[in-house]
């Protein structure tokens, strides 16, 4: 399907809230609302967007742009890029177009959040779960997998990704290792893929979880507030260490196996100025990152 074309005398302007940065010479731009992570750019794709940050129409950046001027494809190419990786607002017409297409291509997934544990290792300043010791049940948990995994069937879902949650959940790494391996054996055969994800802090990874990640039975996703003391600050034991070194070393003996565990980061005003530094920890060991504003919890309706 080609790229709908914008009409000439439109103005190109920035997506709003993008956070960008420069790694290794290289600038990268990433929109936290979108849906697509990183966007590097090259030269041609920076001046692009350097003349979107002065509100430039699309008939003064064909005329501006060297690359315009001699493959005039290949702005329209870059046009449609930036756009559809939600850098570049190419006004409501394109926004109607990417709808459209992005409802044809994306399947029906469904994603199922299992709190398994209220229990955790750290006390991360944000925090908003009452820690205490309450865990799911492997009864209640199996009823409530083969219930969806039913509805799924019967509703024609594409795939099942079940999101093992705490708490810490790897405090129940035991249960959680049991629930996969009957869903893999009870759903084989059906007409649905299923997936397993561990949301950790990242701290204690047994070896038998490694081993299930680097074998793709579970995928892992790690929280990561930022580097060194960036992370720190958020993210400490109960006796009010940090976690950060235990969460890096963690990270490269899972890249040591082959496993890239994606990262997601909690953005509040304490390490907001860290983030180009974690976007650069990122970006060099190739790890999918999502960086996730905090907002602090309703304390009544008036909020």
């Amino acid at each position: 399907q080609t790229c709908a074309l914008p009409i000439y005398d439109l103005v190109v302007r920035v997506q709003p809230g993008l956070i960008g940065g420069e790694v290794d010479g290289c600038p990268y731009v990433f929109n936290p609302r979108g849906y697509h992570g990183v966007a590097l750019l090259r030269k041609d794709a920076h001046d692009l967007y350097s003349c979107a940050l002065k509100g430039l129409s699309i008939s003064d950046i064909k005329r501006t742009l060297p690359c315009a001027k001699s493959e005039p494809w290949r702005l329209v190419d870059l046009l449609c890029s930036l756009a559809t990786q939600d850098v570049l607002d190419l006004g409501e017409q394109f926004s109607e177009y990417l709808s459209v297409r992005r409802a044809q291509t994306k399947g029906r997934k469904m994603a199922v959040w299992l709190q398994m544990t209220d229990s955790c290792n750290l006390r991360c300043s944000y925090c908003y779960i009452h820690q205490e010791p309450k865990h799911m049940d492997l009864v209640t948990a199996k009823t409530l997998m083969a219930k969806i995994a039913k509805e799924c069937q019967e509703a024609h879902y594409d795939s099942i990704r079940f999101k093992f949650a705490g708490g810490e959940p790897t405090i129940r790494w035991a249960a959680i290792k049991q629930l996969i391996d009957w869903a893999l054996d009870s759903f084989n055969g059906k007409s649905f893929r299923v997936l397993f994800l561990i949301l950790t802090n990242g701290t204690h990874l047994p070896p038998d979880i490694v081993e299930y990640a680097a074998s793709g039975k579970v995928r892992l996703s790690i929280s990561l507030d930022g580097v060194g003391s960036w992370h720190d600050k958020q993210r400490s034991y109960q006796n009010g260490q940090g976690s950060f070194r235990d969460v890096d070393k963690n990270i490269e003996l899972l890249l040591r196996r082959g496993v890239r565990p994606s990262i997601s980061a909690t953005v509040t005003r304490e390490n907001v100025k860290g983030l180009t530094a974690l976007v650069e920890y990122c970006v060099t060991r190739d790890l999918n990152f999502r960086l996730s504003p905090y907002r602090r919890p309703f304390q009544s309706l008036a909020d």
